[in-house]
């Protein structure tokens, strides 16, 4: 669905498990999703604003600033491909 990130797609920008992914939208924690039917979708300006929203000393993974960058930088790279 073009604007749209899937789980999947979402998971391995950041370098996580769709679980992990699924976990953070029952959590509150993930960027804003859309469900589809059965599937969770992200609007690309909603992964942007959770991207701008994370502190640079946290990461999704590890807590490691250099991780958020990294996928940042991956995220907007993979953007218009998707």
């Amino acid at each position: 669905m073009p604007g749209y990130l899937t789980v999947r797609q979402l998971a391995q920008i950041l370098g996580l498990t769709e679980e992990s992914i699924r976990n953070y939208i029952h959590a509150g924690v993930a960027p804003k999703a859309v469900k589809f039917g059965k599937r969770w979708m992200f609007r690309y300006d909603d992964v942007d604003a959770w991207f701008d929203s994370l502190p640079v000393t946290e990461s999704p993974q590890t807590g490691r600033p250099a991780e958020v960058l990294k996928a940042r930088k991956e995220y907007h790279t993979l953007m218009p491909q998707i």
